[in-house]
């Protein structure tokens, strides 16, 4: 036992083992995760690590005396020591790991050097870990290289979901929503601009209830012109089921939407209307591929409805990976529906092929530089005990 002042204990146990990797593995089975790195050494047997865990202290028995100011003091000090010793000692871990993760990186390549390899690769193209392991639980070293490269692109293409072929051309109602600066407006152009062409201008109808952006509105209102389509505007609580009465004939009804921070109040009171609008309107989410992977989760979060036909990936002509959509599309089930990647209306937007994405993301994929820290901790992610 060690022992930190009189009201905190700390309960230190020694564990040795022949590397990092399984020496960490035996405090977190036998302290849990939450478990202290007190110290660490290479010892005869491999390494040795000293760890703890916090306990509670005792509680103060009935009828004790009253804790006098000083000791009182002395308490607060202590327990700044304490707090300023865990921060020393979560640092500590933090190193640890990481050298852990090199080290479980180093064995990988000496052991697997094949596995390795395409491990790289599949990092390179942005895809995240857990995805990552998941392609590579049915990986053959024994297969030439190219061989298990296309094995594993064609099996990411199978686990990407996708949509009935061009979903909006069946007609319905559908709300385009996502964050700003993800090309609703535009994707709302481009869908009405096709279904002219091909179905022609009568039974179709745009709605939005943006008023914030005067942008959106000059868009929108120039293609209801050259379409010869009616535009409508949504601009209090109610009014957009109001309308939706009104156009309630029509064969297609696209809904554009603000787009909202995910702070913004206002942003659950909009898809909560949504939500009540009925069993004909459906949602599209729009995420731009130009988000980094924490933002376009979020926002994929944020923007969730029950009523959700799909997604549409826009920008990828900016995008400097698309594993990372890739990635969410996979882990969340997620069904895409169009990808965009440029300006012209409306021949840049397209149905969802997830082969063409696939191949998309390994085009853009042999752009990037990853340093060996940088892969040893994608790999760690998914590898530590």
């Amino acid at each position: 036992m060690l022992e930190t002042g009189k009201d905190h204990i700390m309960a230190a146990q020694r564990f040795v083992a022949p590397d990092m990797r399984r020496a960490l593995r035996q405090v977190r089975e036998s302290l849990g995760a939450d478990a202290i790195i007190l110290s660490h050494r290479r010892v005869a047997e491999g390494i040795e690590l000293l760890a703890s865990t916090e306990s509670e202290p005792p509680p103060r028995s009935a009828g004790a005396e009253e804790v006098t100011p000083e000791a009182a003091a002395r308490g607060v000090e202590q327990g700044g020591e304490l707090s300023r010793l865990q921060e020393e000692m979560h640092t500590l871990r933090a190193l640890l790991e990481r050298q852990l993760s090199a080290q479980t990186w180093d064995q990988l390549r000496q052991r697997r050097p094949g596995h390795a390899g395409m491990w790289e690769r599949l990092t390179r193209m942005g895809l995240d870990a857990e995805l990552c392991q998941l392609l590579l639980a049915r990986f053959d070293e024994a297969l030439p290289p190219a061989e298990s490269w296309q094995l594993l692109m064609r099996d990411l293409a199978d686990l990407v979901p996708t949509t009935e072929p061009d979903p909006v051309q069946r007609g319905g109602v559908f709300a385009l929503v996502g964050p700003a600066g993800a090309g609703k407006t535009t994707c709302v152009a481009r869908l009405a601009t096709r279904h002219a062409l091909e179905h022609g201008s009568a039974g179709l109808a745009l709605v939005t209830t943006d008023h914030y952006r005067i942008g959106a509105q000059a868009q929108l209102r120039t293609v209801s012109e050259i379409l010869g389509v009616p535009l409508l505007t949504a601009r209090g609580e109610g009014e957009l089921a109001s309308l939706l009465y009104r156009l309630r004939h029509e064969r297609l009804v696209l809904i554009d939407t603000p787009g909202l921070a995910r702070s913004d109040p206002r942003l659950a009171a909009d898809m909560a209307e949504l939500e009540q609008l009925g069993d004909r309107l459906q949602v599209l989410q729009v995420l731009p591929t130009t988000s980094h992977s924490s933002v376009l989760k979020a926002d994929q979060h944020a923007y969730r409805s029950s009523r959700l036909a799909g997604a549409i990936l826009t920008r990828l002509d900016e995008a400097a990976s698309l594993g990372e959509a890739l990635s969410l599309l996979v882990r969340r089930n997620l069904p895409l529906a169009y990808t965009s990647d440029g300006q012209d209306i409306p021949g840049d937007l397209v149905p969802a092929d997830a082969r063409s994405l696939v191949a998309a993301a390994i085009a853009l994929a042999r752009r990037q530089q990853l340093d060996e820290r940088q892969l040893a901790r994608a790999m760690t992610r998914v590898t530590m005990p």
